[in-house]
């Protein structure tokens, strides 16, 4: 019996790994790269699982692996802690420390696999690794060889080194069409095809998003506010986009995360109006858009190179108060 890949898209990396495995050419070292909620950790387990699958139906490696419970599996993200804890218990959180990584890292890639024919070391938000945590990871990448694996997700690829990158086979994940997401999300949720219709009509979720968004709520009307939001202060004058600036810049202190969620939102509302091919059921969706539809495309495109350059300088550790004021001042909307 042959694997099953329980992912959905990605056809083209899935038939590239593989290609590797059977030519008995796989590289020690992944970077899988992409937006919250594309796949990257669904792609990482589903990768591993069929290096080790032993192709019974209910194979008990691909389960064990799947719980995330087998021997030859180490999974870190940024809420790993080493066995003594002491020194990680009053960390924020944000990070992935050095500790981590020499525990479960740097002594793994010395031992063969226990019980499966690969061992796999996926490091979840690599990009949030500490600047020692990088130079303890580049010298275990030159290190590592066999039947020993390590795959790096990342979702900003400009936070890793280049001498990362360069030991790396990187890997870009695409999103799905919103043809076929649609598609996949009313097979799930049948009873849901409003909210599945707002979901589609506004910008290019990823199929965790979305999936994400109809099974909370709570999630799923944050969003709606906050796109109603962005398009409110859009309209609104200088002393308002200012505050907003402010609010903005509290919300990047509390959670960065929270803020590129936001900033994502601002490209995707320009990019949809750009492209929309249905703009009164846009309008319908989102009452207050109606404003923002004469805008040039000349404009819109200058916009978004706007909110671009922001993330990115903001990314780079550059003063966020000025470079969101600077991005609110300069963007047009008449």
């Amino acid at each position: 019996m042959g694997f099953s890949w329980n992912i959905i898209g990605q056809e083209n990396i899935i038939d590239n790994l593989k290609d590797l495995k059977e030519k008995n050419n796989l590289p020690n070292s992944f970077i899988f790269t992409g937006l919250d909620g594309i796949g990257k950790s669904t792609l990482a387990l589903e990768f591993t699982k069929y290096l080790n699958c032993k192709g019974a139906e209910d194979c008990d490696s691909c389960s064990r692996f799947e719980n995330l419970n087998h021997p030859d599996l180490i999974f870190i993200d940024t809420d790993s802690q080493c066995s003594d804890n002491s020194c990680c218990k009053n960390s924020s959180g944000t990070t992935i420390k050095n500790c981590v990584i020499n525990e479960n890292v740097i002594s793994s890639v010395k031992f063969n696999p226990l019980i499966g024919d690969y061992k796999v070391i996926v490091i979840n938000e690599a990009d949030k690794l500490s600047k020692v945590s990088y130079q303890s990871i580049l010298k275990t990448l030159e290190e590592v060889s066999g039947k020993v694996l390590i795959i790096l997700l990342v979702r900003n690829i400009i936070n890793i080194p280049d001498t990362i990158i360069s030991r790396c086979q990187l890997w870009k994940l695409k999103n799905i069409g919103k043809k076929e997401l649609k598609e996949k999300l009313l097979k799930k949720f049948p009873d849901n095809q409003n909210d599945i219709n707002k979901i589609i009509s506004f910008g290019s979720p990823t199929i965790g998003e979305s999936i994400e968004m109809l099974s909370d709520p709570i999630f799923f009307e944050e969003r709606q506010n906050c796109i109603e939001r962005v398009i409110n202060i859009l309209n609104s004058p200088n002393s308002k986009k200012l505050e907003y600036s402010k609010d903005l810049v509290t919300t990047y202190r509390k959670d960065k995360e929270r803020l590129f969620f936001e900033l994502n939102i601002w490209k995707n509302l320009f990019h949809e109006i750009l492209i929309s091919k249905n703009l009164d059921e846009l309008i319908n969706n989102f009452s207050t858009l109606d404003n923002l539809i004469s805008i040039s495309k000349i404009k819109i495109k200058k916009n978004v190179d706007i909110i671009s350059k922001t993330e990115k300088m903001i990314l780079k550790n550059a003063n966020p108060t000025l470079c969101l004021d600077n991005m609110l001042l300069s963007m047009e909307t008449k």
